[in-house]
């Protein structure tokens, strides 16, 4: 991708004033290199307990969590009950000694959702309230995510980054990697030839 065209895996060009970006998230190399089960979008298959399959089977005390695993939506709502989930179960085991202690399923249960749309606006729609819209649910938003981050420093670090917004405009600026820019370069005559072959 550059700032006038999209080259495809075939070396097809395809000329654009805009690129936008709507594809989504796939696992990270780590998850694919993991000699466990994947699902279907290559995301680790796990039992009800959250624990991985290999083979089909689950592994005892292996577990995993958050976007990565599962079948659930990549959202911070799943990987915050699992989390809870799993801590209570590490300490029931721990407290137990026992592998196969008594233990309910993960059950995850939908709260609702909130989306921030930017410039002080939002929408929401909670399981048991009336759906809202504007700056209320903006301000919802923002105290919701606020009371759900774990650290002071990360707290600290939210707040800077609102302020900063405020008084400033979003900073959308992106700082590539290294590793990122040497496999750009390393394929930019590639893309120069692709280009003159359609010319």
């Amino acid at each position: 991708v550059d700032s006038t065209s999209v080259t495809l895996h075939d070396g097809t060009v395809l000329p654009v004033g805009l690129v936008v970006w709507a594809t989504g998230v796939g696992p990270a190399k780590l998850t694919r290199a993991l000699p466990f089960d994947k699902n279907s979008s290559g995301r680790l298959d796990i039992d009800e307990y959250l624990r991985v399959r290999q083979d089909g089977c689950p592994v005892n005390n292996v577990y995993a969590i958050g976007d990565c695993a599962g079948t659930l939506p990549a959202l911070a709502a799943v990987a915050n009950q699992q989390g809870k989930y799993l801590a209570a179960r590490l300490n029931a085991l721990r407290e137990t000694q026992v592998a196969g202690a008594e233990a309910k399923p993960f059950v995850y249960r939908h709260l609702g959702s909130l989306a921030a749309l930017g410039s002080g606006r939002a929408v929401m729609d909670l399981k048991h309230a009336p759906p809202m819209r504007g700056l209320t649910a903006f301000l919802l938003w923002r105290s919701a995510y606020f009371t759900m981050l774990g650290t002071l420093r990360s707290r600290f670090y939210v707040v800077v980054n609102w302020a900063s917004a405020f008084l400033f405009g979003r900073d959308i600026t992106f700082i590539l990697e290294r590793e990122y820019l040497r496999q750009v370069e390393s394929h930019e005559p590639e893309r120069r030839r692709a280009n003159d072959d359609r010319r």
